[in-house]
């Protein structure tokens, strides 16, 4: 399973922002305070490891919305769809994520292919396609 973009709307310093994923490695390099560190917030905010979305807030009047694409190999995610409880015609090989939050009524939404589904589905779906390394940190 592989993260193919994402989509950024309204969150921290980010108006609007498209990232498209290398499908075998993805470096993230820059300036000190280029917004490195928010655009892996926002991916952390969309799989659900996120504490409190309401202060990544630009404005009250419009919400988060962060969406990713995500692709498989027919067999690849076979057990993790199962597992998940994910409604996939039967040779679908992409699924579209969405996570939104509205900062005035401080609820959040998750969707899959726009039918809702819990936090619990976007958490496990991006335990299997992200592994983070952050400046300081080893793998053991």
């Amino acid at each position: 399973m592989k993260l193919e973009e994402i989509f950024i709307k309204n969150f921290a310093v980010i108006e609007n922002l498209q990232v498209e994923f290398d499908s075998r490695l993805t470096v993230m390099t820059g300036e000190t305070g280029a917004g490195k560190s928010v655009v892996l917030d926002a991916v952390r905010f969309l799989f659900g490891e996120s504490d409190a979305p309401g202060h990544y807030a630009r404005s009250q009047d419009r919400p988060i919305e962060v969406s990713a694409r995500l692709s498989w190999e027919k067999t690849e995610a076979e057990s993790l769809i199962k597992e998940t409880d994910l409604e996939l015609e039967n040779n679908q090989q992409e699924i579209l994520l969405r996570r939104l939050y509205d900062s005035k009524i401080s609820r959040s939404r998750a969707m899959a292919d726009d039918r809702p589904v819990s936090l619990g589905v976007l958490r496990r779906l991006g335990r299997a396609v992200l592994e983070m390394q952050l400046q300081g940190q080893s793998r053991e």
